[in-house]
């Protein structure tokens, strides 16, 4: 078992806790969570928000208040709720529940467009830079065509739509087969204006690379992914995460690029639904 996987599995057990005390009603404390997870607490809290891109205390607090919107919506109300989510007394249930929804138990009682977003709001991770999860994983040789675009990541698009626009002179827009992405600069590092990122496809159809297209071929091997969910433009800081990760769990670095896999196409998904894969290589052993 890799290292990596040995801690995601750690954090594993700790959930498991939680979900069981959402079962039975029996909230574990942090160092009781910590514990499931066979390490300390400064090391726990850590590693689990670098995993999970939130706090344990955020997610304690929205399981807790997850289990108990069902018992809000009953007959019993908020002293149901209360005793669902084992909070001391309605008043501080109602601040827990504010705190984290913005809502108080009356507007959701009462406003069931309300009590349906703050139910979906509850039930996933904090939007923490959009991190949905960071996993070791393997990745295949991939041959890409590409395209380098020189200037603020924030407007990738340009280069994008430069890229399709030379590939679709050689293939149908059908056989493009995957949208990809290598960044060479730090934008705190490099003025804006002179960030270097090479667009690129992969094709099911021959591209000969002529004029501003060129070849990229990726090798494959293990990878540290982070999957992003959004905003495209904030892919890019996501590295910062995967990086930490790496260093706390020495885990060695290839000496290439990172790589950006785009499952959608921005002008086709709404922005909150865009996923990207942001891929760092690992030195293979």
């Amino acid at each position: 078992m890799t290292v990596a996987a040995n801690y995601t599995q750690r954090i594993g057990h700790a959930l498991s806790a939680i979900e069981a005390g959402a079962q039975s009603g029996d909230w574990p404390d942090l160092s009781a969570w910590a514990e499931a997870a066979a390490m300390s607490e400064f090391h726990f809290h850590r590693t689990y928000r670098l995993l999970t891109g939130e706090t344990p205390q955020h997610t304690l607090t929205r399981a807790r208040i997850g289990s108990s919107l069902p018992e809000l919506m009953g007959p019993q109300g908020i002293m149901g709720a209360t005793g669902a989510s084992a909070y001391g007394s309605s008043q501080s249930y109602a601040r827990a529940l504010k705190a984290l929804t913005g809502a108080t138990p009356s507007q959701l009682r009462v406003d069931s467009a309300l009590f349906d977003e703050v139910a979906r709001q509850v039930m996933q991770a904090s939007d923490a830079g959009g991190v949905i999860a960071i996993e070791i994983t393997q990745l295949n040789p991939l041959k890409l065509v590409a395209a380098e675009a020189v200037g603020d990541y924030k407007d990738l698009n340009h280069g994008f739509h430069h890229l399709f626009d030379l590939v679709m002179a050689q293939i149908a827009p059908e056989d493009i087969t995957g949208l990809y992405g290598v960044p060479y600069d730090d934008p705190r590092d490099v003025p804006a204006q002179a960030c270097r990122f090479d667009c690129a496809v992969s094709t099911a159809a021959s591209v000969e690379p002529r004029g501003d297209l060129k070849a990229l071929g990726i090798d494959g091997g293990h990878a540290l992914r982070l999957r992003h969910k959004g905003d495209y433009d904030f892919v890019h800081n996501a590295l910062d995460d995967l990086y930490r990760l790496a260093i706390v769990l020495d885990l060695e670095l290839a000496e290439v690029n990172p790589l950006h896999f785009y499952h959608s196409d921005p002008e086709e998904v709404a922005e909150e639904d865009l996923i990207a894969d942001v891929h760092l290589m690992l030195k293979e052993s």
